[in-house]
């Protein structure tokens, strides 16, 4: 491109595999503008300028008022920044494996994957840990309770 930035091209790996899991509808015809991407995605305006500003996606044209647009790769690429967030994927990494072989991909997901695993068994562990302090904390009310009841 005349900007330095490569041009945004559809990763063909969740072209084909990655659509129906993150429900995308595909609803751009003549391009959305930045306003209708950002509602339809549930990506704020700085998120997506952050996203241009990595040179991860790019607007495709603007229309008539001056209004950026974004056509069906370019929201589909933006559903696939967002999905990779969600994972907790920083913007420099998913730099780096949007457009990767898909050895390199499926092995980043896999790594991602399993530290997501250990911080749910964490968050698990947290929570029981958590749940025993409620339940002690509730005899104890309960106990309390008992004792000004009987007139103690």
């Amino acid at each position: 491109m005349e900007d330095g930035r490569k041009p945004v091209l559809p990763n063909k790996v969740f072209d084909c595999t990655l659509r129906a899991a993150l429900g995308w509808k595909g609803k751009v015809k003549n391009g959305m503008t930045l306003r209708e991407i950002c509602e339809t995605l549930g990506v704020s305006r700085r998120a997506l300028q952050g996203y241009e500003k990595a040179g991860l996606v790019t607007a495709s044209g603007r229309n008539k008022y001056g209004h950026l647009l974004y056509d069906k790769d370019a929201e589909m690429r933006i559903a696939q920044i967002k999905f990779y967030q969600q994972l907790g994927f920083t913007i420099k990494e998913i730099t780096r494996i949007i457009d990767a072989p898909e050895a390199e991909l499926r092995s980043a997901l896999e790594q991602r994957v399993q530290k997501l695993r250990e911080e749910k068994t964490e968050m698990d562990e947290l929570i029981e840990r958590a749940n025993q302090i409620i339940a002690r904390l509730s005899e104890k009310t309960a106990s309390k309770k008992s004792y000004f009841e009987s007139g103690g």
